[in-house]
């Protein structure tokens, strides 16, 4: 059944494309967690503008595909927003919504 070369060839190539979107979902995958878990450590450290940043990231830059880690940002980046808001009041800056986003 193998015994042409372009079934062979061809099989071959099938299986490099189907290998290359694997790794290439792990990598954007792995970077969500990435861009998550450095929007938590500024959000423990009241860094509420670069807890935004990170969870924005997360979501536009790494999806598709949807994975948890780009879900929990969705979630969490209207609150952080909300809280990076705060502290320019706090602090009296002048800002405008449209500046923020």
């Amino acid at each position: 059944m193998f015994k042409q070369k372009w079934m062979r060839t061809a099989i071959l190539v099938i299986l490099t494309v189907i290998v290359m979107y694997i790794m290439i979902y792990v990598d954007v995958w792995f970077r969500a967690k990435h861009s998550y878990l450095e929007a938590e450590k500024a959000a423990e450290k009241n860094d509420w503008k670069m807890a935004y940043v990170w969870y924005q990231t997360a979501v536009e830059q790494f999806s598709p595909p949807n994975s948890k880690w780009v879900k929990m940002s969705k979630d969490k980046m209207p609150g952080a927003l909300e809280k990076w808001k705060e502290d320019l009041r706090k602090k009296k800056i002048p800002f405008e919504d449209y500046m923020l986003e």
